[in-house]
């Protein structure tokens, strides 16, 4: 097929304008941007590896016969005969099964429509090369840097192709485990057997792993884990999903609160494991900010090729997978906590920015989510009128030329931060995001503009100041409620600002003491519930909590302490 011509997916301009306004409208939750504190690491049980894991591009090595090829196993079958290993009277269906294709992307918006289709697993590398060296991306040489390269796959004979440029590289014949569980399995298995020893799989498995063999098949299955900071130890990686492959036959299992993870598919001998920072349920993606890949594709490490059985891995806190593990667990646990809560979930497809500059801050934009024009409001007259003029349509080309591109920076968070913090701050615009699901575009615009106008939080006299006032305090208590639970003690922001986030805390909780308490004290579900487009300021708030649940003097009591 002839391949289109492909366009740039982002301008050197557009990156340069988006960022300097993301530092405008950064949470400025005060991020510790300073070193991170390197606690000193037990060592490893000995059960799971600690190998390093490398940013940057992987490096190809050789071309690889596809043993899956129905070419290459109907061969391997004939052999078997021709060798009378097999009786020529045994017959089995060979026939095609699966492709193995791959998609070239015209823009950003081409891309995600792959992303979002069902069961499609991109690789950014072709199948059916050796990898020499494991990296975080790979860009086909032969595309220009700043155009989209190939993404490879494989999909069912029947698999319905959306409109995007694709190339099908191979007919496959690939046995399901119905097959491999009948009374042919026997021969399949002597016929994939020989098709991967033809094709130089049982010499690279057995160079990487020397137990590995040929001898029965194995769901591979094995643990994840991170080293923080914090709590001084090892905890499980939450969220993440790792991928097998061995040639074109790809499995894909998701961590679970253990760390565990097991693969949907069985293998005959060692396949090549591959950690992506998005679970597999279409409910986020976390990108690193800015790579090659940075702006399309979950962040992801190569883990090698290892056993059939399975593969444990550690991650040490001074390695750069390290943040993304931490966010990835604070994600987890957030959204665990709304389905068991009741709580709107942020919406599908989430983007999560990981980024690494100092000088970002975490937000929740929700910009490729906004469908009106942002409009910034001051109360400081004439002499910041032609600042905000240039601010307001840059910050709507922002959205506008995002969504265009289909550029999707949902939330943004600094990694270059301890990972209590990094866990905290996930946390917070995560719960931003879920107050989204509530209000919707309108009144986010109007939340933007604010923070855009008045540097993040203001004064409670500023314009709208309520919009933010709402949504920081749902959004304090929050983190600190599950930054809590995750590190053990009080871990609630201490620190005081207008809005007073205190107040949900002592009306959930009653925990502050020496403050107006409820005899029964509300839950975060009916706090939530409240938290509506037409609630726009603390007022608003303790009216509606009144009028949906009476105790009109204990919750006017606890707002007045506050000073609202």
């Amino acid at each position: 097929m002839e391949r289109k011509n492909c366009k740039s997916f982002f301008s050197p301009f557009f990156l340069l304008f988006f960022f300097f306004v993301l530092v405008i409208i950064s949470c400025n939750k005060d991020v510790d941007t300073s070193p991170k504190e390197l606690s000193e690491e037990a060592p490893s049980n000995g059960v799971h590896s600690e190998q390093n894991l490398y940013d940057g591009l992987i490096q190809l090595g050789q071309k690889l016969e596809n043993p899956y090829s129905v070419e290459n196993m109907r061969k391997a079958y004939k052999e078997l005969v021709d060798k009378g290993l097999l009786k020529s009277s045994t017959e089995i269906k060979i026939d095609v099964s699966h492709l193995y294709v791959r998609f070239l992307p015209k823009d950003t918006a081409e891309f995600f429509l792959l992303d979002r289709t069902p069961d499609l697993l991109l690789y950014d590398y072709p199948l059916d090369y050796e990898i020499v060296q494991e990296g975080s991306y790979y860009h086909d040489p032969s595309i220009p840097e700043d155009q989209f390269t190939w993404f490879y796959t494989t999909v069912s004979v029947d698999f319905e192709f959306p409109e995007v440029e694709y190339e099908v590289l191979a007919e496959c014949f690939i046995p399901e485990d119905d097959e491999l569980k009948s009374e042919s399995y026997s021969v399949y298995s002597k016929v994939e057997d020989l098709a991967l020893l033809n094709a130089g799989y049982v010499e690279i498995a057995k160079n990487n792993d020397p137990y590995n063999e040929l001898k029965g098949l194995r769901r591979p299955e094995g643990t994840i884990r991170v080293w923080d900071n914090e709590i001084g130890g090892w905890t499980p990686v939450r969220g993440v999903t790792i991928r097998c492959q061995l040639g074109v036959k790809i499995g894909k299992g998701t961590t679970n609160e253990r760390g565990f993870y097991r693969i949907d598919a069985r293998f005959r001998l060692g396949p090549h494991y591959r950690m992506f920072f998005y679970p597999d349920n279409g409910t986020y993606t976390i990108r690193n900010v800015p790579t090659e890949a940075s702006l399309r594709e979950a962040h992801s490490y190569g883990l090698g090729y290892h056993n059939k059985r399975g593969h444990n891995r550690d991650i040490r806190s001074s390695s750069s997978a390290a943040p993304f593990c931490i966010i990835s667990n604070a994600a987890f646990d957030y959204y665990n906590w709304c389905r068991n809560n009741n709580i709107s979930l942020p919406p599908r497809n989430l983007g999560i920015w990981a980024i690494g500059w100092s000088w970002i801050g975490a937000s929740a934009p929700m910009i490729s989510r906004i469908n009106h024009p942002i409009h910034v409001n001051t109360n400081s007259g004439w002499n910041t009128f032609f600042l905000n003029m240039a601010v307001v349509p840059l910050a709507y080309s922002i959205k506008t030329t995002a969504q265009l591109l289909g550029v999707r920076p949902d939330i943004t968070l600094n990694t270059n931060s301890s990972h209590r913090n990094l866990y905290s701050s996930t946390c917070h615009e995560l719960a931003h995001a879920s107050h989204f699901s509530n209000v919707g575009s309108w009144y986010w615009t109007q939340y933007i503009a604010y923070i855009i106008t008045f540097g993040a939080y203001g004064s409670a006299t500023d314009k709208n100041a309520g919009i933010c006032g709402v949504g920081e305090m749902w959004g304090f208590y929050i983190d600190g409620l599950l930054t809590s639970r995750q590190y053990g003690g009080d871990r609630f922001d201490t620190r005081i600002y207008w809005f007073e986030h205190g107040i949900i805390r002592q009306l959930t909780s009653n925990a502050l003491t020496w403050r107006p308490r409820l005899t029964n004290p509300l839950t975060e579900k009916q706090i939530f519930d409240c938290l509506t487009s037409d609630v726009r300021s603390h007022t608003q708030l303790r009216n509606r909590l009144i009028q949906r649940y009476g105790r009109q003097q204990e919750i006017t009591a606890v707002f007045t302490h506050f000073g609202f």
